[in-house]
């Protein structure tokens, strides 16, 4: 008897501590998410009132009287559907939730004569992606062996945290790092390092985005095929890319002898027309030296024979003075 009274009272008492039963709900971007209140005690309610709480102030989304009856706001109409509404019972659905939907409501049973009760619920948004998964090469230049690299990215709010399966070959696995999105999501990426060789050994690689308090994971993997896909296509790149640096190294190699042959050419044909020039120049010179000479010994031969010395017209005027005396 005495344990029945207690447990009387202790729901009278929870009651009177929570006169309005809510429950928070966690819901994905563009998912639905439901919203409930009940009235946990018995009072005369004329009127019950969903409002969403904005910082300090509150907007109406719906409301239910006997002489009403249920009334959407305009705003909302498109967006919450009433699912039951009554004195004691509220429950509405919001259709394709957003991060605007995300904060806390209040159902307010306004009674009389005791006034109104109220009870708060609040709605947190989730934003989950599949993860991002890559391979790339990588050269070790101090043991000088080839390694890969695998890359899982995972988007969301909150952040996610990224885990792996089939780890027995990866080599290490790196610490993670964060970016922040403008809008407001976290984007996680990490690195795992594991031997080329044994990579195709793996019959498949996967990474695990796990959100907080969301009780579903997002993988992604790459099978066995993909991976040994991506090593033929690799290989295969890799011969082009030798055969393509041959033929680079061919055409440079020809470019460059056909220059230095022209070089050559040019340098030689040079050197030839500056040695005709300086024979040219050495036999004017000669010829130059042959002419002077010549000319002085003919002078010399008119002179003498002439037979004497050619008087000068001053030598005649004299002579011509003394013979008139």
């Amino acid at each position: 008897m005495h344990v029945v009274l207690f447990l009387n009272l202790f729901i009278a008492c929870g009651s009177a501590l929570n006169p309005v039963k809510t429950n928070d709900i966690k819901g994905m971007l563009g998912e639905d998410v439901n919203l409930k209140c009940e009235l946990a005690i018995p009072r005369n309610v004329l009127q019950v009132t969903l409002q969403k709480i904005i910082g300090e102030s509150i907007e109406n989304i719906a409301t239910y009287s006997e002489r009403f009856g249920c009334k959407v706001t305009e705003k909302f109409q498109n967006h919450v559907i009433l699912v039951k509404m009554d004195l004691k019972y509220c429950s509405i659905i919001i259709k394709n939730v957003t991060k605007e939907d995300e904060g806390c409501y209040r159902c307010l049973f306004n009674s009389y004569p005791k006034g109104a009760v109220q009870g708060k619920t609040c709605v947190s948004v989730y934003e989950t992606h599949t993860p991002i998964l890559e391979i790339q090469s990588l050269v070790d230049s101090d043991k000088e062996k080839e390694l890969a690299v695998l890359t899982c990215s995972a988007t969301g709010l909150p952040a996610p945290t990224i885990s792996w399966k089939n780890t027995e070959s990866f080599i290490i696995i790196h610490q993670p790092s964060f970016i922040k999105n403008p809008n407001g999501t976290v984007t996680v990426t990490q690195n795992a390092t594991l031997s080329y060789l044994r990579l195709s050994n793996i019959k498949e690689v996967t990474c695990i985005a796990v959100y907080p308090d969301l009780p579903r994971a997002e993988e992604k993997s790459l099978s066995n095929d993909f991976i040994s896909h991506y090593m033929a296509q690799k290989q295969y790149s890799t011969s082009e890319y030798k055969h393509e640096t041959s033929r680079i190294l061919l055409i440079v190699f020809g470019i460059s002898g056909f220059l230095l042959i022209v070089v050559v050419v040019c340098v030689k044909k040079k050197n030839e027309l500056f040695k005709r020039c300086l024979d040219r120049k050495k036999h004017s010179q000669n010829e130059n030296v042959c002419e002077t000479p010549r000319k002085s010994s003919c002078e010399n031969v008119n002179i003498n024979q002439s037979g004497g010395t050619m008087n000068t017209p001053r030598r005649r005027k004299v002579l011509s003075s003394k013979s008139d005396k």
